[in-house]
């Protein structure tokens, strides 16, 4: 996808702004070729990012993914500009389509340098929330990821171990679209998923473009790398159990299933339970010359939602990788 980036950075304080314009999605499950008119679909985020004290590193991220008429609709690039009230029914329409035209995200970062070597770093993604005196039949949209961090520098080396939690609710990007006047046909929009395009033969070209476990999950995660300056070493390692649900797994992505809103406790429906142990290590024996090479173990149980369905997947690779200077 074509993307767009522009940064201003100074010791306090660092502003970035990127623009990404999606392949033009005409239908669910097929795609046009690209061209400057007709609809497009685009996604702006505004990154505010400051340093307090060296110490503390706080960001604001105010993300929107709307539909509009040119590829070139540049209006959601100032940052101060609320995109939130930008949906079907708006006076202000962008374009005519039976697509919510917009669609927001919010996330907020916090990393602090606890104790010399040791740094606990926390995100919160919030894409459908509701305050107490909405009442649309709308389920709450949000994640949360909190890991802690320990780095230790030798005199020829370093490494670091950390440990990591994640939570997503079901709907997080996931939205239940509309036709304007029928509010009874179902256009199921995307948003923060990238790949538009699924088959049998083509799903992978689909994955979440924010976490990539993707809603509806439950993941910890613990690893460690290690970097050898003298021997031009690096190795790293993980161990990974994660619990997703139906509307995270194979419904998120082929075809997100709504219906009444009764799942709105992680994980829906039959859970998928993976753990996977994985390892890679990168040695540059001559100068500009590396040698790489890699393994996953995993295991599924319920794969893909499956109940019953079980499978082991062993994966490795090896190669050499020259780098002309």
């Amino acid at each position: 996808q074509e993307l767009m980036k522009l940064s201003a950075t100074s010791n306090i304080f660092t502003y970035n702004v990127s623009f990404t314009h999606f392949d033009n999605q005409s239908s669910a499950t097929e795609f046009e070729r690209a061209h400057f008119g007709g609809h497009h679909q685009n996604r702006v985020i505004h990154r505010f990012d400051f340093n307090i004290l060296d110490k503390i590193r706080a960001v604001v991220n105010f993300g929107a993914t709307y539909w509009a008429t040119s590829a070139f609709d540049f209006r959601f690039f100032t940052p101060f500009m609320i995109a939130h009230n930008y949906y079907n029914n708006s006076s202000d329409r962008f374009i005519e389509s039976p697509h919510d035209e917009a669609n927001n995200i919010f996330s907020v970062e916090i990393e602090a340098a606890l104790i010399p070597g040791l740094s606990l770093g926390a995100q919160f993604v919030m894409d459908q929330v509701q305050m107490a005196h909405e009442t649309a039949p709308l389920p709450n949209a949000f994640g949360g990821l909190l890991n802690l961090a320990w780095t230790e520098h030798l005199e020829n080396s370093s490494y670091t171990v950390w440990l990591e939690g994640a939570y997503t609710t079901p709907y997080l990007y996931l939205n239940e679209k509309y036709n304007d006047e029928e509010l009874t046909d179902p256009n199921y929009n995307y948003d923060w998923i990238l790949g538009y395009f699924y088959n049998d033969y083509q799903a992978s070209t689909m994955n979440y473009s924010g976490y990539p476990y993707g809603p509806d999950s439950i993941v910890i995660a613990a690893g460690a790398q290690y970097d050898n300056y003298e021997h031009h070493i690096k190795a790293d390692g993980r161990l990974v159990y994660s619990v997703t649900g139906e509307k995270g797994g194979r419904g998120g992505m082929s075809n997100p299933i709504f219906g009444d809103f009764a799942g709105k406790n992680t994980p829906t429906g039959i859970a998928w339970h993976v753990v996977k142990l994985e390892g890679n290590a990168t040695w540059e024996c001559v100068r500009n010359l590396e040698v790489l090479g890699g393994v996953s173990l995993q295991c599924h149980v319920n794969y893909k939602n499956q109940e019953g369905n079980t499978r082991f997947i062993p994966q490795t690779y090896f190669g050499i990788k020259w780098t002309i200077l």
